[in-house]
Order: structure tokens, then sequence, then C-alpha cells
């Protein structure tokens, strides 16, 4: 990030962020613009909602969040699942039982951060818009991100709602932003010049023509909207803008967040009261986005491919969508300067917390965040001129943990709410979050993180009894994808198989799936995890795990132990405990800044 617009991106996050953090603990209006009038956070279900309503109670007591706004948390109804777009409809609706005709003159942050963060499951119990990152003190959570980021947009709003989601972050400049405004019609979206090849797994806007606010902003008017198109698809649609001079670096247009106004709203709301509650999963993106603009192509309707389940009245709610929605005006913010990030994998969040320097310094982050280092001896935390250790570009990120003077983190790992009194060594590609290690006995004690492993601590109450379970991975496991139960041995799993983890580790066959019936399993839904009384017996257990595929002679027995699922442990999960925990950790950090 060595250009002149990149320098600018840096400082205008930079300077973004530094207002933010004067309204951390203070009136939400006291900073250099107005805020947001409300905040509504959609959620997967009501045991959601509730570990939301902790965080955020959490965070007011620890004033991280502007004083008076209004966070509302809510759920969709139960039943099939609905999408972030039939979120959307039951956002409007709670919207206007809670504040009735007020709610058409209030300025919305709309946060969609439901779902069960099964490509990053240490986000799994907590949610993903309560994901820590590597920056500010105390650390930024995702949701911290989100308030600021859009903050610069709300005096260029009309009343509306700004809708986003919750694993996604984009770094930009607006420069001396000039005398410009959201449309008061329609919708208006943020544009974002990506790659060709960036473009086939995102939405892509085709433009009409551009109105040049600076030299970071662009305002245009968008025709058409595709969805995860081809390469042929965007250059045969005139989606792609080729560039004189280097036609190898073509660029087009990607979606990420967008702004409709309070007269969409109320179109919205008419529908969904003649036509709810829906049965089936509406996508904000795919549905409401590709009906829009001058042209907009209607053949995506009947394309299902990438819809999850398909369920309920699908084709007809799509159509219907379309109709309603067909011909509103889609303006375009165009961010020339501007680059999307999605932290929504293991893999994800390895590459851009440790690797790429364009999130790094466009966000100003640290690879030593708000950590203490301990003395071996004392065991108490150094002084403060000494607690940072980790140094180097190559070095890879710790975030709000207790760690050893010594201990070794390695490029290309993230430890993140970790406390461990005995020196640690990570080898690269590993992800270790909410783990404890306490008690180690021998000086000479050193634990070793094999290379591409995934660990996660989570407490759990069964039968009224506290428990803890960490769930162990390697980095590149798919826990989304099912096989037929009579496959699940080929189910690849830590390096190896799930067949070979299963006979290697002596787990019962019988106890691997809970339900016989069900046709299909994944590694989300197998009882492979052992239970344990102690953090510290926990992550013993799931390093072991580990390691008995790296050492023929030390496979661990898991035959007496109870095993759980990830499906499970979101059924048992205790968010009090795990909250309980890192607060404990804060408390211990927090007296040394």
């Amino acid at each position: 990030m060595d250009s002149p617009q990149s320098t600018k991106v840096v400082h205008y996050m930079q300077d973004l962020f530094s207002k933010y953090d004067k309204i951390r603990g203070q009136d939400k209006n006291s900073g250099y613009t107005p805020f947001w009038d409300a905040v509504v956070i959609t959620t997967a279900d009501k045991d959601q909602k509730q570990g939301y309503q902790l965080q955020i109670e959490a965070k007011r007591k620890r004033n991280e969040l502007p004083l008076n706004l209004e966070i509302h948390v809510i759920t969709d109804p139960p039943g099939v699942k609905l999408g972030n777009g039939g979120a959307t409809f039951t956002a409007l609706s709670f919207l206007e039982e809670f504040y009735g005709d007020k709610f058409f003159s209030m300025k919305i942050l709309l946060i969609h951060a439901g779902g069960l963060s099964k490509r990053l499951p240490s986000n799994s119990i907590l949610g993903k818009i309560f994901s820590v990152l590597p920056c500010g003190i105390p650390c930024y959570q995702m949701l911290d991100i989100k308030l600021a980021l859009y903050w610069p947009f709300v005096p260029k709003m009309n009343s509306g709602i700004f809708l986003t989601c919750a694993d996604d972050i984009i770094t930009y400049n607006m420069d001396n932003e000039g005398d410009w405004s959201l449309k008061d019609e329609g919708f208006t979206a943020l544009a974002h010049p990506s790659s060709i090849e960036v473009g086939t797994g995102h939405g892509v806007y085709i433009v009409k023509e551009k109105r040049s606010v600076n030299e970071s902003v662009q305002l245009a008017e968008c025709t058409t909207v595709l969805q995860k198109p081809s390469i042929e698809t965007m250059r045969k649609l005139g989606a792609v803008i080729d560039n004189e001079n280097d036609t190898k670096n073509s660029t087009v247009y990607t979606d990420s967040a967008y702004f409709f106004t309070s007269s969409v709203s109320k179109m919205l709301l008419t529908y969904a009261k003649s036509h709810g509650p829906f049965n089936c999963e509406i996508d904000a993106y795919g549905d409401f986005l590709q009906a829009l603009g001058t042209d907009p192509l209607s053949d995506y309707v009947n394309n299902l491919q990438n819809i999850t389940t398909t369920s309920g009245d699908l084709l007809n709610t799509r159509k219907e969508v379309f109709k309603l929605l067909k011909g509103t005006p889609l303006n375009l913010i165009i961010l020339n300067s501007s680059q999307f990030f999605h932290i929504g994998s293991m893999p994800e969040m390895l590459h851009n917390f440790c690797k790429s320097d364009n999130f790094k310094i466009g966000l100003g982050l640290s690879n030593d965040a708000f950590n203490v280092w301990l003395d071996e001896q004392s065991k108490e935390p150094e002084p403060v001129t000494k607690r940072s250790c980790l140094k180097g570009k190559n070095e890879g990120c710790l975030i709000h943990s207790l760690l050893p003077v010594g201990s070794c983190i390695s490029s290309l790992a993230v430890l993140e709410f970790c406390n461990f009194d005995c020196l640690i060594h990570v080898s690269k590609n590993c992800l270790l979050s909410n783990c404890e290690f306490l008690g180690s006995s021998s000086e000479e004690s050193q634990i070793t993180i094999p290379e591409n492993t995934f660990m996660h601590t989570i407490p759990v109450t069964i039968k009224d009894n506290l428990k803890y379970v960490t769930i162990v991975f390697h980095i590149k496991d798919n826990l989304k994808k099912s096989v037929p139960l009579t496959d699940f041995a080929n189910i690849p799993f830590l390096g190896d198989t799930l067949g070979k983890a299963v006979d290697k580790l002596s787990i019962p066959k019988s106890q691997i799936v809970s339900d016989k019936n069900q046709p299909e399993v994944s590694l989300w839904n197998v009882n492979i995890f052992p239970l344990a009384d102690t953090m510290s017996d926990s992550f013993q257990l799931a390093l072991a795990m580990s390691m008995s595929f790296n050492d023929d002679g030390k496979a661990l027995n898991l035959e007496s132990y109870q095993l759980v699922s990830i499906n499970s442990i979101l059924k048992y999960k205790s968010i009090h405990e795990m909250l309980k925990y890192r607060q404990k950790l804060f408390d211990k950090i927090n007296t040394q800044y």
C-alpha cells in the first residue's frame, strides 16, 4: 500500500476510527456528525438472540458502545430458514411496530448476523458480529467496525435502511467527500472495483454512466445486476471495464452494503403484510438487487444454484419479489480506492490477519493486540513497557490473550482469547480460539501445536453439570459437506479421514451419530469430541487427538469418554460461562493498559 491513493485510504480509515473512539462511552451524537438513529441486528434463533443481547450489555458496561444508541436484536420466527431477505422483512415489520410512523423518518443500520458460521466455527457460539479484530484498546469487535465503517454515509442519507452483513469489511477513502448525497428514491449501493475473477463470486453491477465527485468517488446509475456471473457473461453484457494500458487487469464493479429509502421500506412492508408469513429462503442480494435497475434480467428467478434450501413456495415468491421491485432505480456510489474483504472462513481469517498488507495496514491492525506477556518465573504480568513480544511483519497474530514470554507464534497463525502459563509454539496455518492450559508443573514444558490446526474450547452444561469441549480440525476441513451415513469414513478430517480417526481414537461406531435415521452426516453432526471437567483438560484431549495422527505410538483412546458433536454443543452451550472467561481475561489484561 504505497501508492498515493492507498496512503489516503490509510489516513481516512485511521481518522474515521479515531472519531469513533471518541464517542465510545459518550453521547452518540457528540461526534463530528450525527450517528445512526438505531441499529438492528438479525439472528438465527432465540438462543443466538439471547447471546447477542448479553454481549451488547457487556459492551455497554465496558463503555465500548456510544451511549443512547438503540440496538435491537431480532430473530426470525421458528420454522423454515428465511435467508437475509426474509430477515429484512422481519426487521421492517419489527421497526414499524416498535417506532410507528417515526420509523419512516429514521436512519437505521441493519446488520444481518444470523447463521451458524460453519466455515469459521470459532464464531458459532457468540456470533460473527462479535468476532474480534486486532485493533483498538480494548479490541474492536465486528460490531464496532460496522458502526464506524458506514458512519460517513449517515449525513448523506435520507431516512431509510442501510443494509450490511456481519462477515465482511471494506476499506475506502472519500477524500473531502464533496457536496453529494444518496438519492431519495429507490436503492443506492456501494460498488468496488474488483478483478474479473473476484466478480464470479459476487454481485456485479453494469454501469450506465458515471459522474466524478472527486478522485475517489463516482456516482452512477446501474442498468443490470448480475449475481456470481461467469466471465463470459460479464464480458457479453458489458460489465467489464477494460484498462487501456493493461488489458490483463480489467475490472468489474462488485457489491457490498446498500441503502434503500423509506418509500421502499413501505413498499416492502405492504408486500409482506399481504403475502407473509414466508415459508422459503429469500436473498437480500440475489432476490432484491437483481430486480433493480433500468434493464433487469429475470432469468435468475428460475436459477436455484445458489439457494441453500428450496422449501416452500420459492419460485412463486421470487417471481413476486421481482415483479414488486422491477424497474426500481439502483444508484451506485463507486468507491474507486476501496477494497472488499471477506472473513467468513478459517483460511480467510488467517490470510487477512497475517498476510494481507492491504487489510492490515488499511485498518491499522496490530499483530500484538491487547495482550499481556507473563514472566515464566513469577507468573505475574510484565511491566507495561514489556507487554509486546511479537515483532516483525512475518510473525503471527495474538489477540486478547495471556502468554509466557518466549512463546512463539509462527507466521500465518492467529490466537484469540487464549490463556497459557507454559511456553507454547504455534506452527503455521493455525487458529486457536478460547483455549486455556494452566497448571504446568515442569519448567521445561512446552506445548507445540502442529501445522494446519484449528482449536476452539466451548463450555457446555449437560444435566446441570458444567463441562468443556474443544473442537479440533484441519484448517481446510469442510464442516458443511454432507455425505450418506454409509460413506462417513471417507470424510476428510485432521489431514486424514474420519474413518481413520474413529479407528485410531477407539471411538465406538455406535456413538458416531445420535440419530441413526438421519440420511446424511457431516463433521458438524458426528459425535467425536470428548467432554472434560476443565478447559485445560479439554485442550489437552483435543491436542492429543490431533497428535494421534502424527505419531503412531501415541494414539488417544476415547472409548470411555462422553462424545458430542458441534450440533449438540450448540444445544448445550453455556454463553454465560464463555463470557465470564473472556471477562476474566479482559480484567487481567486491562490493568496493564
